[in-house]
């Protein structure tokens, strides 16, 4: 009878600190919160890039400070001062690549930035 009170006892105090541990942010949250931070905090990525909006997983919006090109990855829309709007479609399969290893690149710095 003791054993079985003292197993239980032990079982609960297990359980209760498993129920303690914090939930971890997945990745794409984390990356949402350090893209807030950066944007809030008007800092440059990737040496040149300004965030200007942000979604649930990351970056959306875009700006190279040197260029003043602006890249809008939810929208899929490629802006220049130089050009009209630019879909992310009218692009070949290399230029399409780039903005999509872009968008990559800039939220894995801003994880290196923030956590």
């Amino acid at each position: 009878m003791i054993f079985r009170f003292l197993i239980l006892g032990v079982l609960t105090m297990v359980l209760a600190g498993c129920s303690s541990v914090k939930d971890r942010d997945r990745v794409g949250v984390k990356e949402a919160k350090a893209c807030v931070k950066a944007k809030k905090e008007d800092k440059i990525v990737l040496d040149h890039y300004k965030i200007k909006a942000c979604t649930s997983n990351g970056v959306w919006v875009a700006v190279n400070t040197e260029t003043g090109d602006q890249i809008d990855f939810l929208n899929k829309e490629f802006l220049s001062p130089l050009k009209n709007a630019i879909s992310f479609d009218e692009l070949d399969d290399d230029g399409a690549g780039q903005i999509s290893g872009l968008k990559q690149q800039i939220n894995t710095e801003l994880l290196d930035l923030y956590y």
